[in-house]
């Protein structure tokens, strides 16, 4: 029987198992309030001044996928899914995304059965965030910090 590290007079649960701590005499002293461009997370979205009527409009409309077939959005928020949780590759998720836009179409051409966007669905990883509207690309700004 393997005896428990909490509870064992001789296997103590103490230090911090190979993970980065506060204790660390290795990691470098930065305080990150003395950076410019430092914001605090309460402060990111507090600004009342937001006048960008276009992205204010944005927030207020419905992601283009679930304008199309509610088939063709299940899709490809299992396709997101199947990405950030199992870390499936993009040729997967193409695949796997082709293969749902054949099924649809031979549905549609045995039964008759339409799907709307089917002929306009997207079929890589980047093209489905844009359509459910979790694209982050526009919101992003790369900056470069050089410690010298």
């Amino acid at each position: 029987m393997i005896p428990d590290p909490e509870y064992s007079d001789t296997l103590k649960a103490t230090g911090t198992h190979g993970l980065a701590g506060e204790d660390d005499d290795n990691s470098p002293d930065i305080n990150l309030e003395d950076n410019p461009l430092f914001i605090e997370n309460d402060n990111i979205c507090a600004n009342d001044d937001f006048d960008d009527f276009e992205a204010m409009q944005e927030l207020d409309t419905i992601p283009p996928a679930f304008a199309e077939a509610p088939e063709i959005g299940n899709a490809y928020i299992h396709a997101f899914i199947m990405s950030m949780f199992d870390h499936a590759p993009d040729a997967t998720i193409h695949k796997f995304l082709v293969g749902q836009h054949a099924l649809f179409e031979s549905i549609y051409t045995k039964h008759g059965i339409e799907f709307i966007g089917l002929y306009e669905m997207a079929l890589n990883l980047p093209a489905i965030k844009q359509c459910l509207g979790i694209s982050t690309k526009p919101f992003i700004v790369y900056y470069l910090m050089c410690n010298k």
